[in-house]
């Protein structure tokens, strides 16, 4: 009877032990649903996201996570603020999920934790993890794994404190560590995904630059002689660090490098491909190809991509000697000349004596050779007596005297300018002179799309291209180089007074200036948010103004071809001449014969 009695007592007590950790277990599970469904109702309320659930492999075996699950799935149900969507690990497809609720148990992690890749999701934004019997080091191994993905918006919510589910998170900047990712608990009034991006307590950012970009990025002397990096990339990083509260650790490099589709580079890339470097910046170009292996930020500032071509040929001898006049003055000047010619002829060769002496004047066995000794300024050994003939060579040596000076005028003019042949000025040209285009292997993909220049592209190393632009200098070099604008009009500023590289007028198109980084950067956000403030306020603009070294040309003061229409009172004024001498003359000669 007694040995009955305990037998039904221990029974008693073990039923009630049952019951007693059952309705533990239910305040537990109720109190993680609750929790994470709050949490997911904050960001749902703030952000119209839809929550991706993703259950483990062993989901179907673990009665505790399918009891979390449904729970979880109640209340959002009840409060339908998000849409959701259940995935298993196992299914996962190729998309950037932007908010994740993973619900794993301690064994899970591995596996949940391999999977957390870039291809799946947007790294950038909210994840939720419930974890069931897990300890502070598998906690702590979890945030480790993530920091080193770049993800920093996740909480974790697991059990328990007085039946009471925690949030746990970590805060990689704080005033007394950097990157530091122990785990640290979450007041429940608080935000569930605090800004963990707006002040980084001074925490170094690496910044790789070659000095190699001027304007935007070049080595400055200060008063002590030493060597600061400047220019108008230079203000942003700077402006940056100010705002978000950083320092900066340069990262110096020989080139500006190069960025493969197969991963191989140089220079600031291969820092950032490596993860030695956080952030690089060298007047950098926005391309596809660095985009699919790197993430860049906001275009701030915008550029012209242009061709760089050969100067103008100089002028040949015979070219400069008939520069000052246009061809139809030329013309109308032979034309002159030679109907001087023939009247010569037709006066000596088919008029009577008398005309002759009245035309040529008296022992002027050569009128033609005389009209050319006046054109070409010669001495006169024999001038006619009579009035007609005296007449005559007067107009003629006006005339010519007016052109004459004129004519030395501009070429006067014409010596002290540095005048050579057009360069080439557009594309139309150049596929007609087939020039070769070479443009810089990494950046030639922005202009194999083009009809008009994709057949001549031929892509160049940095090595090479400055060979380029050392040859483009020579007028009979055959080829035109795709580079930025600023980037050559500095270049010509500072070689002010030396060789000039020439631009050509037709534009090619406009590219975008980028700093790139790392995959998933953690702060790309946060600069793209202030170089949107920057913008907003001008300062962008006012930066690329100030640190541009860029002369605005004076307007074109080059001495120009003289016309006929400029050259139309010139012969109103010889004709007035003649016809006054003519009246002058005639009044002469009437006293003459009446005296």
């Amino acid at each position: 009877m007694e040995i009955s009695t305990i037998i039904f007592l221990i029974l008693i007590h073990s039923i009630q032990s049952k019951v007693l950790n059952y309705n533990e277990t239910n305040e537990t599970i109720d109190s993680i649903a609750t929790t994470t469904a709050n949490g997911i109702f904050t960001v749902c309320e703030h952000r119209d996201l839809p929550i991706n659930i993703i259950l483990p492999s062993t989901f179907s075996k673990n009665v505790e996570l399918q009891r979390v699950f449904r729970s979880i799935i109640d209340r959002i149900t009840v409060k339908q603020v998000c849409n959701y969507r259940v995935k298993s690990i196992k299914e996962l497809k190729e998309g950037k999920m932007r908010f994740s609720l993973f619900i794993i148990d301690a064994k899970d992690i591995k596996e949940i934790t391999k999977k957390i890749v870039s291809k799946y999701f947007n790294f950038r934004l909210y994840f939720i993890i419930v974890l069931l019997n897990g300890t502070e080091k598998d906690i702590q191994i979890i945030f480790d794994d993530m920091w080193k993905k770049f993800i920093f918006n996740i909480n974790i919510v697991h059990c328990c404190r007085d039946n009471e589910a925690l949030i746990t998170t970590f805060m990689p900047f704080h005033s007394e560590r950097c990157s530091d990712t122990a785990p640290v608990e979450l007041n429940k009034s608080s935000d569930f995904f605090p800004d963990k991006m707006k002040d980084l307590h001074n925490c170094p950012i690496i910044v790789a630059t070659s000095l190699d970009a001027d304007p935007c990025v070049y080595a400055m002397e200060t008063a002590n002689g030493s060597s600061v990096p400047a220019g108008s990339d230079v203000h942003v990083i700077e402006t940056l660090s100010n705002v978000l509260n950083f320092s900066i650790n340069y990262i110096f490099t020989q080139t500006q490098g190069y960025l493969d589709v197969n991963g191989s580079a140089e220079g600031p890339f291969k820092l950032l491909v490596e993860r030695k470097a956080h952030l690089a910046f060298d007047c950098y170009w926005l391309t596809n190809t660095r985009i699919e292996i790197l993430d860049s930020t906001s275009a701030y500032y915008n550029d012209y991509a242009i061709f760089v071509v050969p100067p103008g040929k100089d002028l040949t001898a015979f070219e400069k000697l008939l520069y000052p006049f246009s061809w139809n003055v030329w013309i109308v000047l032979c034309a002159c000349i030679f109907i001087g010619l023939i009247l010569i002829y037709i006066v000596k060769f088919h008029a009577k004596k008398k005309a002759k002496i009245v035309v040529f004047g008296e022992k002027n066995q050569s009128p033609a050779m005389n009209l050319l000794s006046i054109l070409l300024v010669g001495n006169q050994h024999i001038f006619p007596r009579n009035l007609f003939a005296r007449l005559l060579l007067l107009n003629f040596l006006i005339f010519t005297l007016n052109m004459r000076t004129l004519y030395q005028g501009a070429m006067f003019e014409f010596m002290q300018s540095n005048k050579k042949h057009d360069e080439i000025k557009s594309i139309d040209e150049m596929k007609e002179n087939n020039f070769p285009v070479y443009v810089l292997k990494t950046t030639s993909e922005l202009f194999i799309h083009n009809e008009n220049i994709n057949k001549s592209l031929v892509p160049i190393t940095s090595q090479y291209r400055e060979q380029i632009m050392n040859e483009i200098e020579d007028s009979y070099f055959k080829g035109a180089l795709i580079m930025a604008k600023y980037k050559i009009l500095t270049r010509n500023f500072l070689n002010k007074g030396k060789h000039q590289l020439t631009i050509c007028k037709d534009r090619l198109m406009s590219i975008s200036i980028v700093m790139y980084s790392p995959r998933n950067f953690y702060l790309i956000d946060k600069i793209n948010e202030k170089i949107s403030l920057f913008s907003s306020a001008g300062l962008l603009q006012y930066w690329h103004i100030y640190d541009r070294k860029v002369e605005t040309p004076d307007d074109d003061l080059e001495p120009t071809v003289l016309t006929m229409q400029q050259l139309h009172g010139l012969f109103q004024l010889t004709l007035f001449g003649y016809f006054h001498n003519q009246d002058e003359m005639e009044k002469i000669s009437y006293k003459m014969i009446r005296g």
